[in-house]
């Protein structure tokens, strides 16, 4: 299963 939503929270994160 894939988590989009992680993914997007941890790219934002990694982002910051």
């Amino acid at each position: 299963s894939l988590c989009f939503i992680c993914l997007f929270i941890g790219l934002k994160l990694m982002l910051l």
